[in-house]
């Protein structure tokens, strides 16, 4: 009370603070008179100085004039005025829409608006719940302060004495506070801005909280702001260090097909597994009367940096690994799996956003690896057989064919250096898929064109010539005697006895015996 009254508030009593008085509310008057003095205050340094309106006294005999003391009481820090008034300049020069810019002139004005409604005072008058009934501006230069009150004393009974919203939009204080203005600065130099002490600091926090708390590495930038402060409170509270609770049981299981079902115990605290909402009702109760406020802004919420609580874990499969993170305490996940591999799971609780997380418990699957038993194909399988019965086991089989026409049509599987057909072999799920099996094909000898098999090999067919394996060529026919001579001279040349025939020899063989 005392503090308000040093401020130049008389009217403030002990009797009558409530709760109220935090917005000038309830039973908290003041003049305009009043409000100019608490006003000039902040720009005074925390100096208050009674208003006046005589600066001095002049005679006209010539005695010396009579100049009034008016020095000022410190009530507030030098350090508090200055904030107060940087705040009071933002609201005119800030990036704000309100009816304090048309204050802004070539020299900085410190200002501030007020309202104070009818509440339900006024609906005897026909005066709407809530409405207006008055509306203050306050505006300072560095060298002169001024107060409008613009308002109805009492009400009248249906005569419209409040502000509507027409009136409103006329902003009729400020537009008398300029005119003020503008009278009051009129031939003189611009005022200068009023100087901010040393003992005046900048200072980045996070947002919405107090103690102002240092931030977070990484922390979004729209939950951080840079202000100014008086430097001996100058200190930030170390944030808030996320706290996740142990968590006591977690499952996981894998069946045939691949699905991978998890289940953590349900986190002991529910209200953190969701983010805040950013409004909240500030009702407050007072003198046994409850007065609600809902859907009021939130500042600040721990659960918007941090998220809210998830299930986590991390599954390793051999050398690969990813995270699952799920909003309910249990979760199926395919994956994909081969025999013999080692699962490792482990669960976990953790924030959603930031890198707090719980202790972990982890569990290992062993993926079952199952003997199977492999036939191998006859020596008289085909090629296309020994081909399906490869993709349909998984192993790889490469062939090779060599004529030969005694075996033709048959093959040989050959694993390891030994000959399996028909045989029966054991592998494991886990590595039959790297089996290896090298197959000879067996087929008849491939003969050229006019060729063909004899005895076990290739010749060419009777009345050909030439490579049996390439392709046999026609022979030529036979060069014929040449044409006898047709001279009519008789051959007087003495004949050579005849040579016997051979069947005229064995005739005369015959003679002989």
């Amino acid at each position: 009370m005392q503090y308000l009254q040093n401020l130049g508030f008389s009217r403030v009593t002990q009797d009558e603070f409530n709760v109220g008085y935090a917005i000038g509310g309830s039973t908290y008057e003041a003049s305009t008179v009043e409000m100019a003095g608490a006003h000039a205050t902040m720009i005074n340094g925390g100096s208050y100085i009674k208003p006046h309106t005589i600066t001095k006294i002049e005679f006209k005999d010539g005695t010396s004039p009579v100049v009034p003391d008016y020095s000022g009481t410190q009530v507030i820090s030098a350090e508090s005025a200055y904030l107060a008034s940087h705040l009071m300049y933002q609201a005119v020069y800030g990036p704000y829409s309100n009816y304090m810019q048309i204050l802004k002139r070539g020299y900085p004005i410190y200002g501030k608006t007020g309202t104070t409604d009818w509440g339900s005072d006024g609906l005897k008058f026909g005066i709407p719940q809530g409405a207006a009934k008055d509306k203050w501006m306050i505006a300072s230069s560095s060298k002169y302060t001024n107060a409008v009150w613009v308002g109805y004393e009492k009400g009248i009974k249906d005569k419209d004495t409040y502000f509507d919203s027409k009136k409103s939009k006329l902003n009729i204080p400020g537009n008398i506070s300029k005119l003020m203005l503008d009278v009051l600065h009129k031939d003189e130099e611009n005022p200068p801005a009023i100087t901010q002490p040393d003992g005046v600091t900048s200072i980045t926090h996070i947002k919405g909280l107090y103690p102002y708390t240092a931030v977070l590495e990484g922390m979004d930038g729209s939950f951080v702001t840079t202000g100014m402060i008086k430097k001996e409170f100058n200190k930030l509270a170390d944030p808030l260090q996320a706290s996740v609770q142990d968590i006591g049981t977690f499952d996981a299981s894998l069946s045939t097909d691949g699905n991978l079902h998890l289940t953590w115990g349900d986190y002991p605290d529910a209200s953190k597994l969701t983010v805040a909402p950013n409004t909240k009702n500030l009702g407050i109760e007072v003198g046994g009367k409850w007065y609600d406020a809902p859907d009021c802004a939130v500042a600040f919420d721990w659960t918007w940096v941090y998220g809210p609580i998830r299930y986590k874990a991390q599954v390793s499969i051999q050398d690969f690994s990813f995270d699952v993170t799920s909003e309910q305490s249990s979760i199926d996940q395919h994956i994909d799996v081969k025999p013999g591999d080692k699962v490792n799971v482990c669960g976990y609780y953790a924030y959603e956003n930031m890198n707090y997380r719980s202790n972990e418990i982890c569990k290992e699957i062993q993926v079952e690896d199952k003997e199977i038993q492999l036939t191998i194909p006859s020596d008289k399988a085909t090629k296309a057989e020994i081909e399906s019965w490869a993709s349909a086991n998984g192993v790889t089989v490469s062939f090779t064919e060599v004529a030969d026409e005694a075996k033709k049509g048959t093959n040989e599987i050959i694993s390891n250096g030994v000959k399996v057909n028909g045989t029966t072999m054991t592998f494991m799920q886990s590595t039959i898929g790297q089996a290896r099996f090298a197959v000879t094909l067996y087929v008849g000898l491939a003969c050229g064109d006019n060729a063909s098999v004899v005895n076990g090999a290739c010749a060419c067919n009777q009345g050909y010539e030439g490579d049996p394996i390439k392709g046999c060529t026609a022979k030529p026919a036979p060069t014929p005697d040449p044409t006898p001579s047709t001279d009519p001279s008789p051959d007087t040349s003495p004949s050579p006895d005849p040579t016997p025939s051979e069947d005229t020899q064995d005739q005369n063989d015959e003679n002989k015996d």
